[in-house]
């Protein structure tokens, strides 16, 4: 039995050549010349073409060879790990940064650029430090472990806030607490769930109770309703590209309930529909972050709202990382006109190392003092 399972790769491959093979003559086979010119390149365009709308062998290749990995070494494509039970973790919570590429110390003078300005206009900073997945549910790793220096990274942020004299609170402790009671990150996606977005919404109002407890001297209303269950394919499936052909395979999509938050009425007491014949509103609180807050699946935001009991300028962005809203914020006619007295800066941990895209530029840009709006 051991040979046979030695020789399983192989036959694996060749099965795979095999059926790769067979598709590509059927490709070739069918292919009708057209009346297109060899000379300016036509033809050829009109083959390939053809050959993509034939057979998609690039898609099948991959299909067939993450399968392969999945199925005989648990392994999937370079950013995930594959965990037990059908979790996925992303590698960068794991992974130990080169001197070359970790970029910690350039992000804290970012973060302490921000803060200085932002003290300068009188207005609160306060840092949402969310925990990387891998740190609130170690036991579904398996055999992986996080490097040294990634287990020290959340505590090395943190430490480094209460140094700089920079308001922030952290969610680590509430979830770990919380965690048996219902699920708080999502098993195939690096963000969290509506639970975990709740539990943090509630430490938030905690933190912020004891920074400015006039900030919460409003009385809005606003009610949440549950959303009918749907099934989500996190984030992390994409690096374990065969469910096109193997959907059996691996990690299946998990439930989720979404949920929705609405004004109901203001502190004054008017109701939602006449809010909708008010003027512009201003805010107190801004929210600024990642996907965990601009995702409207996690409703971060709106259980924000519920819990400070006031509507909050949400600016945040998917696929930004921290850094850049932040900037794009602090650059804005909203911020210019009609700065808040604090802003919330949602922050993932896992991206302290990382070096944003397109920060270089921005961080030239961010003003440094703005003149009092009337």
């Amino acid at each position: 039995m051991k040979k046979i399972a030695n020789y399983f790769p192989g036959l694996a491959f060749a099965a795979s050549l095999m059926v790769i093979g067979g598709l590509s003559f059927n490709g070739y086979a069918n292919y009708k010349v057209q009346a297109k010119s060899w000379i300016a390149g036509d033809q050829a365009v009109a083959f390939e073409e053809h050959y993509d709308d034939q057979l998609p062998i690039k898609n099948i290749g991959v299909n067939v060879w993450a399968a392969i990995e999945y199925a005989l070494f648990k392994e999937g494509r370079s950013g995930v790990v594959i965990g037990q039970d059908g979790w996925l973790f992303s590698a960068e919570e794991l992974k130990a940064y080169s001197a070359e590429q970790n970029h910690t110390d350039e992000n804290l003078s970012i973060i302490k650029a921000v803060s200085d300005q932002l003290k300068e206009q009188d207005i609160t900073l306060v840092m949402a430090v969310i925990p990387s997945k891998v740190r609130i549910y170690p036991e579904y790793l398996g055999d992986h472990q996080p490097s040294e220096s990634a287990m020290q990274r959340y505590s090395t942020f943190t430490q480094w806030l209460q140094t700089e004299d920079i308001q922030w609170t952290g969610f680590k402790e509430p979830m770990l607490q919380s965690k048996q009671q219902q699920p708080l990150y999502l098993r195939t996606d690096t963000h969290w769930t509506p639970a975990g977005a709740k539990l943090a919404a509630a430490q938030l109002k905690d933190a912020i109770a004891s920074i400015d407890a006039e900030l919460l001297n409003t009385k809005a209303q606003f009610s949440t309703t549950v959303l009918p269950q749907q099934l989500h394919e996190g984030d992390l499936m994409s690096f374990i590209p065969f469910r096109d052909y193997f959907s059996w395979m691996g990690p299946q999509p998990e439930a989720i309930e979404p949920q929705t938050t609405q004004l109901i009425s203001d502190e004054g007491g008017d109701d939602a529909d006449a809010l909708l014949f008010a003027e512009e509103p201003s805010f107190d609180i801004a929210l600024v972050g990642t996907s965990y807050s601009a995702n409207k699946l996690w409703n971060f935001p709106g259980a924000i709202e519920q819990q400070l009991e006031q509507e909050i300028l949400n600016y945040a962005e998917e696929g930004k990382g921290p850094f850049e809203p932040m900037i794009t914020y602090l650059s804005s006619e909203d911020f210019a006109e009609t700065p808040p007295r604090l802003i919330i800066w949602e922050f993932p941990e896992r991206y302290l190392p990382i070096k944003s895209k397109n920060i270089n530029k921005k961080h030239a840009h961010i003003p440094v003092e703005q003149e009092p709006s009337a």
